[in-house]
């Protein structure tokens, strides 16, 4: 049996331990030793690495949420240590069926952690969720149809506004507001971080599977990068609901990759970098949200009444000044390459305005670190999420040039 099948399903079995014994911190050292054991064979193990990552991030789902109520009973831990398993598999595929099988395998995990405490809101998110998600797939499917008969430009215009509306890329951003700040944040964790980053893998190897590319494609991907990170940059200037900064954190940060994917297909000497750069901002954002959703009791908390533990907030905090693009955080190197990027494509006023738009999102972030830094405590401990994550945050920054070169191998 190969080191990859074999990671993966410890994580499986880790994690179905943790859901019946309510297990301690010592679990961690599971994934954590996997994760750090790998790094010297990241380059020849990119799967390996990646499970490894994100089986951390599962297992601090676990420890973080056993004992509160869930309409799941149980149900949620095995859901959670699925989306590793996705993720591997996403790695290595190659078919378009199967990119899709592993979107869907993904996005149906989602669903029910978003509603999983069973109120009405929570199914209300979950809900919107499924119908944005859902229309998104079937207009993705019909490109990729008409792409394969003969249609390329009609059909990648089709996969890209169908994965616009599964990732709440502006326009398309309807239900990610309304979700975020109603959605379970266990649930929100999971959606804003794992779902996300599968996501935006499985569009780029569709993208590559299909041969879609050119200047049309190339100028749909900017077009609705620049609106993105402009909206989700200033939207989030006039809200005080924490769950709703993150939202509009979101659609700015999956704007980023966008823009990356574009320049990418743009310019084929700059592909492979490109696409990793794409795959590495939606990392560094995915590892934040995890951290900041898993840390707050309800997403639609406003800025003022926050409530975290003496160990959160300083992890919180951390992962906000990642989110800041602060060095050597890894929310700083997605930006720097972008931003080189840009003007290695020849286009110098992407860069700027890949500037402007985070120093105005910084107001924002400001303010929820601000508020993070003076909230209530409510225990001394706790919050493992944000612990585990904040410093994955300073990890994945320090070693950039091996997460480049990994995620440069997986595309």
């Amino acid at each position: 049996m190969s080191p990859e099948i074999v990671i993966l399903l410890a994580v499986v079995v880790v994690a179905a331990v943790a859901a019946h014994i309510r297990a301690s911190l010592a679990l961690l050292a599971v994934p954590v030793a996997v994760m750090l054991y790998y790094a010297y064979a990241a380059v020849s193990a990119p799967l390996v690495s990646l499970a490894s990552l994100f089986a951390a991030l599962t297992v601090a789902f676990i420890l973080d949420f056993t004992g509160r109520s869930s309409v799941l009973r149980g149900l949620e831990f095995p859901l959670a240590a699925a989306l590793p398993a996705a993720l591997g598999m996403a790695v290595y595929a190659s078919g378009v069926p199967l990119l899709f099988a592993i979107l869907v395998l993904a996005t149906l995990v989602t669903y029910g952690l978003v509603a999983m405490r069973g109120s009405p809101s929570n199914i209300e998110a979950s809900v919107k969720y499924i119908v944005f998600s859902g229309s998104g797939k079937a207009l993705a499917i019909a490109g990729a149809g008409l792409a394969a008969a003969g249609s390329p430009t009609l059909g990648g215009v089709l996969i890209v506004v169908g994965f616009a509306l599964e990732l709440g890329v502006f326009p398309f951003h309807g239900w990610v507001p309304d979700a975020f700040t109603v959605g379970d944040t266990r649930g929100l964790a999971i959606l804003a971080s794992l779902g996300k980053f599968v996501a935006i893998l499985v569009l780029i190897k569709l993208l590559l599977a299909l041969g879609l590319g050119g200047s049309e494609m190339a100028a749909l991907f900017i077009a609705l990068g620049v609106l993105g990170s402009i909206y989700g940059g200033v939207a989030g200037l006039t809200t005080r609901s924490v769950g709703k900064i993150l939202a509009y954190s979101s659609i700015a940060h999956t704007a980023y990759s966008f823009m990356a994917i574009g320049i990418g297909l743009l310019r084929n000497d700059l592909l492979p970098l490109a696409m990793a750069v794409a795959l590495y901002e939606m990392l560094a954002t995915a590892v934040a949200k995890y951290g900041l959703f898993s840390s707050i009791e309800n997403a639609d908390m406003s800025l003022g009444s926050l409530s975290v533990s003496r160990l959160g907030r300083v992890g919180a905090s951390i992962l906000v000044l990642s989110l800041l693009g602060l060095p050597p955080l890894v929310g700083f190197f997605p930006k720097l390459f972008l931003i080189l990027l840009a003007m290695w494509a020849g286009l110098p006023w992407l860069a700027i305005l890949v500037v402007l738009t985070s120093a105005v999102a910084a107001i924002y972030y400001i303010r929820l670190l601000t508020s993070l830094l003076n909230a209530e405590v409510r225990d001394s401990w706790g919050d493992v999420g944000a612990s585990l994550t904040s410093a994955l945050t300073l990890a994945l920054g320090i070693g950039f040039p091996m997460v480049l070169s990994i995620l440069s191998l997986v595309v």
